[in-house]
């Protein structure tokens, strides 16, 4: 996977990581802004966006699941958020997000506009090859995806923004991954070498392919989708 493109849109953030060496509480606080105070429960908002892989095959949930406890396990179990196993998913595009809410009726408007468009061309089905996780500097546990052709998710991205004239919020997803958690406090240097150490180690090691055919636009009502709506399903070209 070293030669996809999306390898260097992953290695730039696990090197933040690697180079800080530490989640110091600045950080951990960036993750903390999505659960409620002195809590591991994730806050209610009103996010609409459009995802896949949402439930993943049960043998994907279960590697999942078994690397998110390799990361704690190596980092001594600190207190984390576990993404719970049928709520994974990998993100294609928002129509709002807490930090960034656009007006009802846009996100209404874009919701079916986007939908319809897609409709009438649906893209290609595509496969995602995911790696060994990683974390981020705000402490969240990332398994990177590579997708197969490599410039689906991009042109997919570039139809959405022409469908809604661009309507959508600034900040969007230059990656295809799988969030597995987040860690929710500061660890120091001590605490997290040998876990650093061993991840980087790993870097770039294959570890599951997944065939995407459906796209799901949902309503999230409750961050990590443990509240949630599904709006439109579209099946994808085979």
């Amino acid at each position: 996977m070293e030669s996809h493109p999306y390898t260097d849109r992953y290695q730039t953030v696990w090197q933040n990581t690697l180079d800080a060496g530490e989640l110091p509480v600045e950080q951990i606080e960036k993750s903390r802004y999505y659960f409620e105070p002195d809590s591991t429960t994730p806050k209610e908002f009103d996010t609409y966006g459009v995802v896949a892989l949402m439930p993943m095959p049960e043998h994907a949930q279960a590697t999942f699941t078994d690397l998110w406890t390799d990361v704690m396990t190596a980092l001594d179990n600190p207190a984390a958020y576990a993404v719970e196993p049928q709520n994974r998913h990998i993100e294609l595009l928002l129509f709002s997000r807490p930090e960034e809410v656009m007006e009802q009726s846009t996100i209404d408007h874009n919701i079916q506009a986007s939908f319809t468009a897609m409709q009438s061309n649906p893209p290609q089905s595509f496969s995602v090859t995911f790696g060994r996780p990683f974390i981020t500097p705000d402490g969240t546990v990332v398994a990177p995806g590579f997708p197969h052709p490599e410039a689906a998710i991009d042109n997919f991205r570039s139809a959405m923004c022409q469908a809604t004239n661009g309507n959508i919020p600034t900040k969007q997803s230059q990656w295809l991954h799988v969030s597995l958690g987040r860690i929710l406090e500061p660890l120091d240097a001590d605490r997290c070498r040998e876990a650093l150490q061993a991840l980087d180690a790993h870097w770039g090691e294959p570890v599951i392919d997944l065939e995407v055919n459906e796209l799901q636009w949902t309503h999230e009502k409750q961050w990590y989708m443990l509240k949630k709506d599904v709006l439109h399903r579209l099946v994808l070209e085979s």
